[in-house]
């Protein structure tokens, strides 16, 4: 995981005054210290003379908050993922250990503040990691996380207190949770203008902190994403360039087979583009419109796709892979035969849309965690209070999917495979659906095609 790095390496004390700053007077004052004895006058007396232009690196153990890991999806240099959280007046607040070692601070790492208020977080998304141990794991090597059902996350503690040193602080041993939140990170810089935070801690505390985060406006969190649009001469060759147009207009542009995979195109429009057979894995599209544009066979597994808007957009056969797109605007979309393992696509207006034969079966996917190394995750799609109403769903499989509060009203499910599915919560009335399909999925609480609640075998919990 990764973290841009602020503080310039400590290489000699030398240069230390320069590499900070520091004024001819103050540089003068610092020579007559050594850097140790300049840390320890500065971080007891701040305001000192001596101390004009300096500042004094705070380690990470001496930060308030839970210690935990995480990482940005957008940034410039590995990191160890060490970070602490805490959460203040609608705001969460991360401390993030980064750069060298000090030697004057035992050899501990500085670390840096990132301040999220609440009204700049589009989107949050919990999964907890369950370790087991297969065949391959002893072939190969490395564990198997599997992703646990959305069911059990019901009866982990919520009363968990940050700093109080219970146990639940950390990052998890064998099994862990991972924290997504989407949110703007500068509002008005020239280049990305968002990011998406990893936490991983224990269960109880991700479980924890998922309900305590608040949400802002998607509308206005896309209108910072995507004005005012940069002034490109030649966009698509910048983004052959460079792989990053970020705003860029690239409406009717033709990306076909290209090789742009993690190319950074945040809020850019490429409305009635052609992508048909480009590889775009990884890539970042956050608030990007694709509207009408044309996705045959592209391969945007693992893309980032969040507020993207993607309407009218033909996507036959389009490999979506563990991509995420919370809040995405998918309406009327042709996608049949579209593979969708492992996608996050909560709270997705999938509205009218033709994903018949689709495949949102699990995903087992290699991933790299700082304390884990290399393992693989399996992962399931999760629709989680998306709307699908009027949608072409015939012969989809849906296998171990998450479709709980999810809108299904009147859409088509003939032949669709339901097995073992999350639709608690769910609305199917007058979706077209054969009741031996429904024999298989978790409905407690959904509402059936009839507009009956379903109750039968339910436990009052739930």
């Amino acid at each position: 995981m990764k973290f841009v790095q602020v503080l310039s390496r400590f290489s000699a004390i030398a240069s230390f005054a320069l590499i900070l700053g520091i004024s001819s007077v103050g540089r003068v004052q610092a020579e007559e210290l050594s850097l140790d004895e300049l840390y320890k006058l500065c971080s007891s007396f701040p305001f000192n003379s001596q101390c004009e232009g300096f500042e004094a690196s705070i380690p990470l153990d001496d930060r308030d908050g839970t210690q935990v890991n995480c990482g940005l999806d957008l940034s410039q240099v590995d990191a160890s993922g060490n970070c602490r959280i805490l959460l203040e007046d609608n705001t969460l607040i991360v401390y993030a250990e980064e750069g060298d070692p000090i030697e004057p601070l035992d050899n501990q790492k500085g670390s840096r503040e990132i301040r999220i208020p609440f009204s700049q977080i589009f989107s949050k998304s919990l999964r907890i990691w369950d370790r087991e141990v297969d065949a391959t794991a002893f072939l190969i090597g490395g564990d198997l996380y599997i992703q646990r059902n959305e069911a059990e996350y019901e009866g982990f503690e919520r009363d968990y207190v940050p700093g109080d040193g219970d146990e639940r602080e950390g990052r998890g041993k064998e099994d862990f949770a991972e924290v997504a939140i989407d949110f703007v990170e500068s509002p008005d810089a020239d280049g990305h203008r968002s990011n998406i935070l990893r936490i991983t801690s224990t269960e109880e505390f991700g479980a924890y902190l998922l309900e305590q985060l608040g949400q802002g406006d998607p509308g206005s969190i896309t209108t910072t994403l995507t004005t005012p649009q940069a002034s490109v001469a030649d966009a698509k060759q910048q983004l052959i360039d460079t792989n990053a147009c970020i705003r860029c207009d690239l409406t009717g542009v033709d990306l076909s087979e290209m090789d742009l995979d993690k190319a950074n195109l945040e809020g850019a429009i490429l409305t009635g583009a052609n992508l048909s057979g480009a590889d775009f894995s990884g890539a970042y599209l956050v608030g990007a419109d694709l509207s009408d544009a044309n996705l045959t066979e592209t391969d945007l597994s693992r893309a980032k796709l969040g507020l993207a808007n993607l309407s009218g957009a033909t996507m036959e056969a389009v490999d979506l892979h563990a991509a995420s797109l919370p809040l995405a605007n998918l309406q009327d979309t042709v996608m049949p035969m579209a593979k969708l393992g492992g996608a996050h696509l909560a709270g997705a207006n999938l509205v009218n849309a033709d994903l018949s034969e689709a495949d949102l079966t699990e995903f087992t996917s290699t991933g790299f965690i700082p304390f884990l190394g290399l393992q693989r995750f399996r992962l399931y799609a999760n629709l989680r209070g998306a709307d699908l109403s009027g949608s072409m769903l015939t012969m989809a499989d849906f296998d171990d999917a998450v479709l709980s509060d999810a809108k299904l009203v009147e859409a088509n499910l003939t032949d669709a495979n339901l097995n073992d599915v999350a639709l608690r919560g769910a609305d199917l009335t007058g979706a077209t659906i054969a009741a031996d399909n429904l024999a298989e999925a978790r409905l407690c609480g959904a509402t059936m095609p009839s507009g009956e609640l379903f109750t039968e075998g339910c436990e009052p919990a739930e």
